[in-house]
């Protein structure tokens, strides 16, 4: 009877260690997905800089948006990309809120 209760437990505590750490892994999962999207999202943009305003306004805009971890952010950026006249605007006006 001592047996088969301890044979619980352990089955029990093995099953709840597997759920925390399938659970773990999910939103490890989930964090580097996110972080994935966001260079993605940085890596366009600096393209779409590249092409209207040339390499060294894209690599400044590059070391800008290395930090900004909010895709509302992002997007504000990518707005400015299609409103500014000039490269040196842009940048001006990219740095984080």
């Amino acid at each position: 009877m001592l047996a088969d209760t301890l044979r619980e437990w352990e089955e029990r505590l093995v099953d709840e260690g597997r759920r925390e750490g399938r659970q773990q892994g999910r939103q490890r999962g989930r964090q580097e997905g996110r972080q994935e999207v966001l260079a993605e999202e940085r890596a366009l943009l600096c393209g779409l800089a590249e092409r209207r305003f040339g390499a060294t306004i894209s690599r400044a805009l590059a070391g800008i948006l290395a930090g900004v971890k909010d895709n509302t952010e992002l997007m504000r950026v990518a707005t400015l990309i299609v409103e500014c006249a000039t490269g040196a605007d842009l940048l001006a006006r990219a740095r984080p809120r």
